[in-house]
């Protein structure tokens, strides 16, 4: 297994003519991740609340942007360079390194009909599961951190993706 990186996340973004993954928190919060073309994004949704980071890489050089929408009202300011990119590795890379680095073997199981590897570490304290098809983290959770689990909602990619709102 690859640790996904940005190289790969570009990767599978052209290889799939966009891709986008929708992550379940706790307290219905989803978190959408994904890019098409040259447009990356992590978006937030909280209820009718949204925070989000909007990527454009031109000739190499990438600007984000930090986008906010309270009560039907979008804001947004300048965010540092690569904060997008960032946000998306911190949610689809979380356990990778870990997993790399131990000689745990998974366990093969399916999550919402995707094929992917399930890894548990410190006796089911902390467990991973890995999209086998895409290489990236769609099961996460921590008995010790349960706020920051998340599970799968779905994948897109190609044409059902949608980008997110930009002003």
């Amino acid at each position: 297994m690859d640790i996904l990186n940005k190289e790969l996340f570009q990767k599978l973004i052209n290889e799939n003519e966009g891709f986008e993954v929708t992550l379940g928190f706790r307290n219905d919060v989803d978190h959408f991740i994904g890019g098409i073309g040259n447009k990356y994004w992590y978006f937030v949704k909280k209820g009718q609340n949204e925070d989000y980071y909007v990527c454009t890489v031109t000739d190499g050089k990438s600007e984000d942007v930090h986008y906010m929408r309270k009560t039907k009202v979008l804001d947004c300011e300048a965010a540092p360079s690569g904060k997008t990119m960032e946000l998306i590795l911190s949610e689809l890379a979380v356990g990778q390194k870990e997993i790399t680095e131990s000689s745990r073997k998974p366990l093969p199981v399916e999550v919402s009909g995707h094929p992917c590897s399930h890894y548990s570490f410190a006796f089911g304290e902390r467990a991973y599961k890995i999209s086998d098809e895409f290489g990236v983290t769609i099961e996460y959770s921590n008995l010790k951190d349960e706020e920051s689990g998340f599970r799968l909602r779905t994948i897109y990619t190609g044409a059902d993706i949608i980008v997110p709102e930009e002003i």
